[in-house]
């Protein structure tokens, strides 16, 4: 796997306090915004505190977004035999 999750979820968030649009830009944003299904491999949820603001809210959904296709992108760095014991 290249890099850390952490690192990943870093980099999206790189510049949130600098997103100078405004509020009716995000919901703009987030009247087309698709969320990924959950991964099926997951094993835990992560849990956002409810977001204050549009910004806040987009933000949430990219770093959720690229969270379930980090944790289904697992499944191909595991051999097809793996099991949970």
């Amino acid at each position: 796997m290249k890099g850390s999750i952490f690192s990943s979820l870093v980099s999206i968030t790189n510049g949130l306090h600098r997103d100078n649009r405004q509020e009716k830009d995000f919901k703009f944003l987030l009247s087309d915004f698709k969320l990924n299904p959950k991964a099926n491999n997951a094993v835990f949820k992560v849990n956002f505190k409810k977001p204050l603001n549009a910004k806040k809210e987009y933000y949430q959904k990219v770093i959720f977004n690229e969270t379930e296709n980090t944790v289904a992108s697992f499944v191909k760095e595991f051999p097809k035999n793996a099991c949970i014991h």
